[in-house]
């Protein structure tokens, strides 16, 4: 007596797991389930999250230059500068924060510095829109540039931006030593729209 009851209530526990894995493999395809007839219909939910993205595109080395092409500071010679067009990328909007940060400087201001305990400190401008209207960029500086991202990807939408490095003609840069003076500037950019 005791085998057919518990067989009984195993094929009871069987058909009851069957019937629960159907209704919930049923619900799997469709956020609404049809009804049981000639004709059924069903809908489905279809989500797709983008990420915000930004990328700044085009950045070259800059060497700075007073105009005859040799790329050599002569002091007393004039104020040596360069620039570079680049472009930022941002996928939501035009607004970006710009943070530029001098590797030397450590946030005292832009310095190029020739590994000898000799520096030259140096301006850095953004042309927001490359139209020439340069404005000074301050060393670990967080600005808003409202238009300066576009929202196609590599440049396609031709919004074009350009940084200028100056070196200014007077004072420090006209008593240190011969030499190569370098500095790395960080460029961060991150989304305001």
């Amino acid at each position: 007596m005791r085998i057919k009851t518990l067989l009984f209530l195993g094929g009871g526990l069987l058909a009851l797991s069957v019937l629960s894995l159907l209704e919930r493999s049923s619900n799997v395809w469709a956020a609404t389930d049809g009804l049981l007839a000639n004709t059924s219909s069903g809908t489905s939910d279809v989500q797709l999250i983008v990420q915000e993205q930004v990328q700044v595109e085009n950045l070259i080395d800059i060497d700075l230059d007073n105009g005859d092409g040799f790329n050599i500071y002569v002091p007393g010679g004039g104020d040596v500068s360069g620039t570079n067009v680049f472009c930022v990328h941002y996928n939501n909007s035009t607004g970006v924060d710009l943070t530029l940060t001098s590797g030397n400087g450590a946030g005292a201001g832009y310095e190029m510095q020739d590994g000898s305990a000799n520096a030259i400190p140096y301006l850095v401008e953004i042309d927001e829109g490359n139209d020439g209207g340069f404005t000074p960029h301050g060393d670990s500086a967080t600005i808003n540039y409202p238009n300066m991202a576009d929202q196609v990807i590599n440049c396609g939408g031709g919004n074009l931006n350009a940084i200028r490095v100056r070196v200014n003609d007077t004072g420090s840069p006209l008593g240190v030593p011969n030499g190569t003076y370098t500095d790395t500037i960080s460029f961060l950019i991150a989304p305001n729209p």
